[in-house]
């Protein structure tokens, strides 16, 4: 009886830390998007300032005044030439989309989290808790396997997996690591503030934060209590504990997945965060339970004999392509088979010289046969009228012709099918010890988070080099102990060199105004201008100076003879009253001056 009992509570744990392979492919694409776009969209276009000696944090400041960073581990830091840093970026870039497709998932990924923590590292100044937890959620990632779907590697792999669920110490760390992003701002969460229902109030008042759903929101006090005690109790709280403990029910699970990505949906909608919601709201994707994905299939359409789908089979690149097609656009509803099977598509496909799709009336060859096909498919089946536009026909042919001339040349590009290669039995054994030992290093730098004058006596602060250099440091203390008390926004005052007029360098150079924007929250290009401004403004007030020297050098370089004397950094401070009352006065504060080398 003892026996039974505890085999079944084994089998339960091990469900409850299980990942659904279905699941981590789609965060592995959910991942690579966000990625990709902020490479493309919010580093790439400002390197020089972010990543480069001539901008905000120059290598040499970082080794002398952040010995933590400095610590890191990072290609970055190899050069801070311009051109080394532009091609990390694209080099960057090219591994998210192979990520994306899935073609050598595992050194790919390997390769992203390299180089996403070298970029962390070089500039600390623009990152945000976003930040920390994707480079968190793609290291526990490089022992899952997050290519076994949806992807060229799983395309091309012959042995298929008996099981769609994946159980093992890292998919364990990987669990816990998101719900200890909740469980922990719970816990540092120590002001009443929380309690009495006023901080979304709070947090919403902060201009640079709030977007024009926020402003709506702002006029609903009752609703801000609500959502402060629901986040405070509900979400960081309540969740994590019954995830652990009730989550092998799988519809309760996807209730719980259901909950919190409407709540970083919400937290994103009113809220300027970074990559905060999305990455979290990526996160939860990873842990949807299998039988979702089973319910989802049974309401596909089963395989319809009407539809054939045929290619050449003595065509290596053709056999390869109709695995890719089978992969990618999920279509389990159609036959695929050789030509050579078949006499009457053999002389078809003679005939059309191309591969076929046969929809039991009509033979579609060239570029009609993708959209027939794409039409069948579950996930792509819009895009079907685009396809059958009568020029996007004629571009398709002229391009399948290109593809059809040089195929063998193009089969020499993709794998070939196999089965794939897995570590050997002691690299996995020490592997697995590995990220156990991290696992418990996680924890236990979290909970030094709570107190570290007490618990730094068991994790003593030497210890932070290997954190550091695994990117394992964490501190989730977003809003905690309370949201900001204070708000404001900056003002970049300069002097014309010509006519020694002032003007704000922040608003393109108009006159200057100490009145705030009507909108200050869209003053930031991108949302690591507006982590760049919060950091240089408070803790880390020694970096303004690069920044604003990078401006005097950019200003003066773009506008020919009309440069500026000297700029100052002002931050325009104002108390926030309780709700209910009105703002004070703000207080002018100089952040820093600094004087334009004279050209």
């Amino acid at each position: 009886m003892i026996s039974r009992f505890t085999h079944i509570m084994v089998c339960s744990i091990k469900k409850n830390f299980s990942l659904d392979l279905r699941s981590l492919a789609l965060f592995r694409v959910v991942v690579s998007i966000i990625l990709i776009i902020d490479f493309l969209f919010t580093r790439l276009p400002y390197f020089t300032l972010f990543y480069t000696n001539k901008g905000l944090l120059p290598l040499k400041q970082l080794f002398l005044y952040d010995s933590f960073w400095a610590g890191t581990s990072s290609l970055n830091f190899i050069s801070s030439d311009s051109v080394f840093q532009l091609a990390l970026l694209v080099i960057s870039i090219i591994f998210f989309f192979m990520l994306l497709i899935g073609y050598k998932t595992k050194w790919v990924l390997l390769g992203t989290w390299i180089l996403l923590v070298s970029f962390q590292s070089r500039n600390f100044l623009i990152l945000n808790s976003g930040d920390t937890l994707l480079c968190l959620l793609i290291f526990w990632s490089l022992r899952l396997p997050l290519g076994k779907y949806f992807s060229i590697d799983s395309a091309f792999q012959e042995h298929k997996e008996k099981t769609n669920w994946f159980f093992s110490i890292p998919s364990s760390a990987f669990i816990f690591q998101i719900l200890m992003v909740y469980y922990f701002t719970y816990l540092l969460k120590t002001d009443d503030i929380w309690k009495t229902g006023q901080a979304v109030y709070y947090a919403l008042m902060l201009d640079n934060f709030r977007t024009q759903w926020g402003d709506i929101l702002l006029q609903y006090p009752r609703v801000m209590n609500m959502l402060s005690h629901f986040t405070y109790y509900v979400v960081e709280n309540l969740v994590p504990f019954l995830f652990v403990f009730f989550g092998i029910w799988w519809r309760f699970k996807m209730m719980l997945i259901l909950v919190m990505c409407f709540f970083h949906l919400s937290l994103g909608t009113f809220l300027h965060l970074g990559l905060f919601s999305w990455v979290c709201l990526a996160g939860w994707i990873a842990f949807i339970p299998g039988e979702f994905w089973d319910r989802i299939k049974e309401h596909l359409p089963q395989k319809n004999h009407k539809l054939f789908v045929y290619y050449d089979g003595d065509c290596s690149f053709c056999k390869k392509m109709v695995l890719l097609i089978k992969t990618f656009l999920i279509l389990p509803h159609v036959s695929f088979s050789m030509a050579q099977s078949d006499p009457q598509a053999l002389s078809e496909m003679e005939k059309q010289n191309s591969w076929l799709v046969f929809d039991g009336k009509t033979w579609w060859g060239r570029w009609k046969a993708w959209a027939v096909l794409v039409s069948y498919s579950p996930l792509f089946f819009y895009l079907s009228p685009v396809l059958k536009i009568k020029k996007m026909s004629l571009l398709g042919d002229w391009f399948y012709g290109k593809v059809a001339m040089n195929r063998k040349k193009l089969g020499y590009l993709l794998p070939h099918p196999g089965k794939e290669k897995e570590c050997s039995k002691v690299v996995s054994i020490l592997l697995s010890c590995f990220f156990f030992f991290c696992f418990i290093y996680v924890i236990m730098w979290n909970v030094r988070t709570l107190n570290f004058n007490y618990y730094s006596k068991y994790m003593p602060k030497e210890w932070n080099r290997f954190g550091a250099f695994f990117h394992l440091h964490q501190h989730w203390n977003m809003f905690s102990p309370k949201p900001f008390d204070t708000t404001g926004w900056i003002i970049l005052s300069a002097i014309k060199s010509d006519t020694g007029d002032k003007i704000d360098l922040w608003r393109q150079g108009k006159p200057l105004r100490m009145n705030k924007p009507i909108r200050y929250d869209t003053s930031f290009p991108v949302f690591r201008f507006r982590k760049m401004i919060e950091n240089v403004t408070t803790k880390y007030k020694k970096h303004s100076g690069n920044y604003l020297s990078y401006l005097c050098n950019k200003w003066n370089k773009k506008k020919g003879g009309r440069y500026i004397e000297n700029i100052e950094f002002i931050y325009m401070r104002q108390k926030i009253p309780p709700p209910g009352g009105i703002l004070p006065i703000p207080e002018f504060v100089s952040i820093r001056r600094k004087s334009c080398p004279k050209r």
